[in-house]
């Protein structure tokens, strides 16, 4: 397959698997959709990085670049497990209001 989204790269690394061997195994265990493991962990981990750090959930759009910056050491992986170079984005300007 092709490049991989940086953020679907630290989810398999987190369960101890590649990218292909990652998406191999939610093919299996979520038949109807393959991205529903992804897609549930990905939530998680914005849950627990506003909760964390103290923003408000309905508003993570606001904190890209936080949670970016937040999501390698916040796995439990071994610091070489957990190196990728995630797109740094500018945030959506205005709307920075912790707990809004």
């Amino acid at each position: 397959m092709g490049e991989w989204n940086p953020r679907y790269t630290l989810y398999a690394r987190s369960q101890g698997r590649d990218e292909d061997g990652q998406i191999a195994h939610d093919r299996e265990e979520y038949p109807g959709g393959c991205m529903f493991g992804f897609t549930f962990w990905i939530r998680e981990k914005w849950r627990e990085f506003c909760s964390r750090e103290g923003y408000c959930y309905e508003m993570r759009l606001c904190w890209v670049k936080e949670f970016d910056e937040w999501l390698p050491g916040n796995l439990g992986l071994n610091p070489e497990k957990s190196q990728v170079c995630l797109v740094r984005r500018s945030g959506c300007g205005d709307c920075r209001i912790p707990g809004a």
